[in-house]
């Protein structure tokens, strides 16, 4: 590809770029009035001077929306890259003219580089962040305090321990319940029916199975199952 043929694509670049932005901010989407700025732009030998003129065209453009068209022609612009790239290999002029323009350029180019240094201060002093960090940490403590939870109250009482017996366990009688009328006795009569539940004013007989100060544990016979019951 020849060099012409890039430089013209590069331009081409450029204006549908600036035509883009100025689309966006005015609402007219024309590559000729795109034309026209970048051309005004490179008649003018600073910021100041591509402001002003298009003031007197009658394009009163905010300086923001100014200052963003700059920045486009100084970095997308074929004939700027090839300055830029001679300066880089060593064959760019060396009065003080172009180092002047070239220092121009770049504080267009990146304005917030431009800036001088300023002295860092702080914006408050050290007194008043040292009380607000103690009364912070007063509060925190305080608080802390407050929710700590009282280990006398939150403590639960200890379970009551079971009493246990001294007595000697009860022996569980191996021998068929016998009592009055079960049973063959002397008499030869057959066994009689059982009672599900001991009936009230009823008497059985029964077997002692074990002894207590306040009475005796007897197992009453004549009934199904193992009934148990305390005389006195």
């Amino acid at each position: 590809m020849a060099q012409d043929d890039l430089y013209n694509l590069e331009f081409l670049s450029l204006v549908a770029k600036i035509t883009q932005e100025i689309d966006n901010h005015t609402g007219h989407n024309d590559k000729t009035l795109a034309e026209f700025v970048i051309d005004l732009h490179g008649k003018s030998k600073t910021l100041a001077d591509f402001k002003a003129n298009l003031k007197e065209m009658g394009a009163d453009f905010p300086e923001s929306f100014v200052e963003n068209i700059d920045r486009l022609v100084l970095t997308l612009h074929p004939k700027h890259k090839k300055k830029s790239s001679a300066k880089a290999n060593g064959k760019a002029k060396s009065n003080g003219n172009d180092a002047l323009d070239e220092k121009d350029k770049q504080k267009r180019m990146f304005p917030g580089l431009a800036l001088a240094d300023q002295e860092w201060q702080p914006t408050v002093p050290k007194d008043v962040l040292m009380k607000e960090v103690d009364d912070m940490m007063a509060q925190f403590e305080s608080s802390s305090k407050r929710s700590r939870p009282n280990p006398r109250q939150d403590a639960s009482p200890p379970p009551k321990r079971r009493r246990m017996s001294l007595s000697p366990p009860r022996r569980r009688s191996l021998s068929p319940p016998r009592g009055r009328g079960y049973g063959k006795g002397s008499n030869g009569r057959g066994r009689g029916q059982l009672d599900e539940r001991p009936v009230l004013y009823k008497i059985y007989d029964g077997r002692v199975q074990g002894l207590k100060e306040f009475g005796a544990f007897v197992q009453l016979e004549g009934i199904a199952g193992r009934v148990e019951g305390v005389s006195h």
